[in-house]
């Protein structure tokens, strides 16, 4: 019988691609070299149901999350969330603010991050409780052609997008209060107290610098 020790790379992350996140920690301590391509291999694990991220004090470097499938807790040591806000999340990735307000796209399993550009112009005392939420268009693991849309309040609920490659943010008001948001099939839909928008061809509309308003009432 084979050596396992013995499989190619390729066989080895082949593997790697149909694990969940506590099975990779398990095959990286079969053999030395599955170990060595278990750390070289940051694709993100195969897709599965939404860990729940639990609420810790900011100053700690671990967190802790609850996995459904398995219903028990990890605590996984994540050191670049120490004095992070943590905002929202898509995809796997975490919309997360640093103590100079500094947004960033953080990925806890492949340890990626963007920095995004500093915040639309914010009044010094909203700038914490001001943040509703950000949602994401796209998996920045599989494209760079995606969205960030965030929700925040200062008077009247506002909205700013940001695409990769772009310096700031573009900004438009919102006349009702937004209470979420997802993006579903190419749009954005916004649940606002009485009525439901949609925002239409919203990445289009950015990449020719033409987003000025909410779309249509449905």
């Amino acid at each position: 019988m084979a050596n396992w020790s013995d499989l190619s790379c390729d066989a080895i992350e082949h593997i790697m691609g149909f694990l969940s996140l506590p099975d990779r920690h398990r095959f990286s301590a079969v053999c030395q070299n599955w170990r060595r391509v278990a750390k070289y291999n940051n694709c993100s694990p195969v897709e599965q149901l939404p860990w729940l991220m639990m609420r810790e004090d900011a100053s700690i470097k671990k967190r802790k999350f609850y996995r459904l499938t398995e219903k028990r807790h990890y605590h996984i040591d994540i050191p670049e969330l120490q004095n992070m806000r943590w905002i929202g999340s898509s995809f796997g990735w975490l919309f997360i603010v640093d103590r100079k307000f500094i947004p960033h796209l953080f990925n806890p399993f492949t340890r990626e991050c963007f920095e995004l550009p500093v915040f639309p112009r914010f009044e010094e005392e909203m700038q914490h409780e001001g943040l509703v939420k950000a949602i994401l268009s796209h998996d920045p693991s599989k494209t760079h052609d995606f969205t960030v849309l965030l929700l925040y309040y200062i008077n009247i609920t506002r909205m700013a997008f940001w695409r990769p490659g772009e310096n700031t943010w573009s900004c438009i008001p919102c006349n009702d209060y937004v209470s979420d948001a997802i993006f579903f099939r190419g749009n954005f839909y916004l649940a606002c107290t009485e009525h439901l928008f949609v925002l239409s061809d919203v990445e289009a509309n950015l990449r020719r610098d033409r987003l000025k308003s909410v779309a249509t009432d449905k």
